[in-house]
Parts: C-alpha cells; sequence; structure tokens
C-alpha cells in the first residue's frame, strides 16, 4: 500500500511584530527626512457601535509622524536591536535633519550596523508565503509614501491592542470580583472597538 509521506518543508511562523519594527526602521532609514502629507486622525467620541473620529490633513516630516504616534501610544520595539537603534536614528535625524549613512554607521555597534547595511541593501532575510493570510500587508510600489508610514503604524497598533486583548482575556478568572471581571470585559469590547475600527481604515476584513 501507499504510504503518505510528511511534507519536509518546515512552517514557517512569522514574527508579524519583528516584521512591524522591521519595517519602521526601514522607513527611517529611506525615508525619514521627507515631508509628506498625512491624514491625521482625531477620535470625538466611541459610541456603542462605532468610533466618531475628525480626520485632518496635515504635512508633517516621516520620522516626526513616526516618534508622535509611538509615543502617543507607548509603543516600544520589542526587538533588542530595533530598540537600540530606533532612539539613535531619531537622533540624527533631530540633529542633522537627514539621514547620512556614514554618520549612521559611526553611531551603531557592529551587529547593528550590519542589520542596517541589509535594511539599505534591501536584502531580506525572510522568504515569507500567503503574506495576507499572516496579516501582513505588503506595501505596493505605487503607494505613496505616507501610506506606506500610516499602514505600517496602525498594523503595528492593531498588534499591540490583540496582544492587550488577549493578555486581559488570561488574566480574567470566573471566581474572582464580579466588579472587577465586568470591568476586564468592558476593557475587552473598548478594545475590540478600537481593533475593527483600525480595520475600516486599512481596508481590511477584520
Amino acid at each position: 500500500p501507499l504510504k503518505k509521506v510528511a511534507s519536509s518543508e518546515p512552517t514557517l511562523k512569522v514574527d508579524r511584530r519583528l516584521v512591524l519594527e522591521r519595517d519602521i526602521i526601514k522607513i527611517l532609514l529611506l525615508y525619514g527626512d521627507r515631508a509628506e502629507l498625512f491624514e491625521e486622525e482625531y477620535i470625538q467620541d466611541i459610541e456603542e457601535s462605532e468610533i466618531v473620529t475628525e480626520t485632518v490633513k496635515k504635512e508633517r516630516l516621516v520620522y516626526e509622524k513616526i516618534f508622535v504616534e509611538l509615543q502617543s501610544d507607548e509603543m516600544e520595539f520589542s526587538n533588542a536591536d530595533f530598540k537600540s537603534i530606533y532612539p539613535k536614528l531619531i537622533d540624527i535625524l533631530l540633529l542633522q535633519g537627514k539621514i547620512d549613512v556614514n554618520i549612521v554607521m559611526s553611531e551603531l555597534q557592529d551587529d547593528e550596523a550590519r542589520l542596517i547595511a541589509d535594511l539599505i541593501m534591501g536584502e531580506d532575510r525572510y522568504e515569507l508565503h500567503n503574506w495576507e493570510g499572516k496579516q501582513i500587508f505588503v506595501k505596493t510600489k505605487d503607494q505613496s509614501i505616507a501610506i506606506s508610514v500610516i499602514d505600517t503604524i496602525l498594523n503595528f497598533r492593531r498588534l499591540l491592542i490583540e496582544e492587550k486583548i488577549a493578555a486581559t482575556l488570561k488574566s480574567m478568572d470566573p471566581e474572582e470580583d464580579p466588579k472587577e471581571y465586568h470591568k476586564k470585559l468592558e476593557t475587552i469590547n473598548e478594545y475590540n472597538k478600537l481593533r475593527q475600527h483600525l480595520g475600516k481604515r486599512l481596508n481590511r476584513v477584520v
């Protein structure tokens, strides 16, 4: 009888957070000093079924937009290299107003410099398939830099919200104080509203 041979190809587990953090560093390196027109969204109210917002177009430097967005949500890098590189790139952009590769390299440790060189040359260490199935959305060449920046930030923000939802669910105990239990349910509900709203902004089905 014929035997079914198991595939020897390992399943590639994609670290979504790592990919998004890597994207942010790459955007800073390539376009950090560019001025772009961004759609700034301000939440006016959170109703029962939707989030009410106001949108204003504003020109900002790319690195300023990234810095403000990450700081406003207290979003931090989890990868040690990117966590170290990010503030150095921001400092260089603040002081120099542009990214000079020689200055960047002189400010970094050897392993960080090699990582930056890989990013600049476009060498990707990850061979990714079925990107959308993994909830990582590839930016097409005809997209503007502003859209790429916003897409990356929104995906990063949505990932962090999903992590907070998972952490809150994990902390819930049916036997705990009913008020505390209900409070956690309300928190998850609010997070889900934000998550769905981000999905709409990304024109994705969430």
